[in-house]
């Protein structure tokens, strides 16, 4: 298989996928974007041969053993154009033992901004598949139509890389317990990590949602107050009223954001969202190399700009930092896309 194979097996199966969803009814909202295409392996020998196939024309960004097999996943030199879309990562499993997988595409993944429970209630029950919903993290909401299927997350996978990758903040993450001890307040990850644009200062941000403030708080104070700096305050943002407990594990602080708005429509992970996708498609903007707007964005952030404020310098927004990469989220990919075409120089 070489690149040309590949893209066009892809179209094909992108074609069949969102045939499907239209038959169902299905719109995307434009501003979600597809974060990755799933082969399969029918063999452990498929797998190896489509491993070594993918390497010339991708980068393995990892290999891991996930639920008792191997699965790499790879950024594509040249992304999958389709629609508005540019699909750059391509995820390869190992087949599970005893399990019959047919070897092609099967999947692609949506990063969205909606609660996946609330998603879930507005598909027809006999395509949906809320099992992946029961993770601690990186929940999932599938929907089968068959060969082609589709799953909803609201963390790209890149993202998800990225914390692994960082040793120190995924132990601290996983040591914490945090994501399981708070998994009745809708628990998201967001912030520097995931991006990889973290510095010194950083730490790990996590959304909740909460409707009773007596049992959120008894919940932190019980989890969390015995760890090293932990405090709690009560304050107002842009948003509404925050309840926001930080502590460290092992060093690592971390800051948990507490509002009873619901955690995909706080500002902090709707900006998060919007920064996931900036990075992804700033990698394509003609005649600027892939990275250097992730570099332009570090130079910024060491001259001690936050985040928002670094994001709206290097794309050369002048009002609001804050609301307009906030609104960033809310506008389609392909108004992104012109966006950084016009405004990065």
């Amino acid at each position: 298989m070489n690149y040309s194979d590949f893209v066009e097996q892809a179209i094909k199966f992108l074609d069949q996928l969102f045939s499907n969803l239209a038959q169902h009814r299905i719109s995307l909202k434009d501003s979600w974007d597809v974060d990755h295409i799933c082969y399969r392996a029918s063999t452990e020998q498929e797998y190896l041969f489509f491993k070594d196939r993918f390497l010339s024309f991708s980068d393995l960004l990892i290999e891991s053993p996930v639920n008792g097999r191997l699965i790499s996943t790879f950024k594509l030199h040249t992304p999958i154009a389709y629609k508005s879309y540019l699909i750059d990562l391509v995820e390869l499993p190992a087949p599970k033992a005893g399990k019959t997988t047919k070897s092609g595409f099967e999947h692609i993944e949506v990063v969205c901004d909606e609660h996946l429970q609330d998603l879930a209630h507005k598909f027809d029950p006999q395509i949906v598949n809320t099992s992946g919903m029961k993770k601690d993290f990186n929940k999932e909401l599938e929907l089968n139509f068959g060969s082609e299927n589709l799953k909803f997350h609201q963390l790209s996978l890149e993202s998800v890389i990225n914390l692994e990758n960082n040793h120190t903040v995924f132990d601290a993450i996983k040591e914490s317990n945090v994501l399981t001890k708070m998994q009745l307040f809708n628990p998201l990850v967001c912030g520097t990590f995931p991006l990889s644009i973290n510095n010194d200062n950083s730490d790990v941000d996590i959304c909740l949602t909460y409707s009773n403030e007596n049992h959120f708080t008894t919940e932190l104070l019980k989890n969390f107050s015995h760890c090293e700096d932990f405090k709690l305050q009560d304050t107002t943002v842009a948003s509404g009223r925050a309840l926001i407990a930080t502590f460290k594990v092992k060093q690592i602080q971390f800051e948990l954001f507490g509002q009873s708005l619901m955690s995909e429509k706080q500002n902090s992970y709707q900006h998060f969202q919007a920064e996931e996708k900036i990075l992804k498609y700033s990698n394509y903007i003609p005649n600027f190399d892939k990275g250097i707007f992730k570099e332009k964005l570090l130079a910024a952030r060491a001259l001690g700009f936050k985040t928002e404020p670094a994001f709206a310098k290097v794309l050369n927004l002048k009002t609001d930092a804050f609301e307009e990469v906030l609104q960033l989220n809310k506008v389609s990919i392909a108004n992104l896309n012109q966006l950084l075409h016009r405004n990065f120089r």
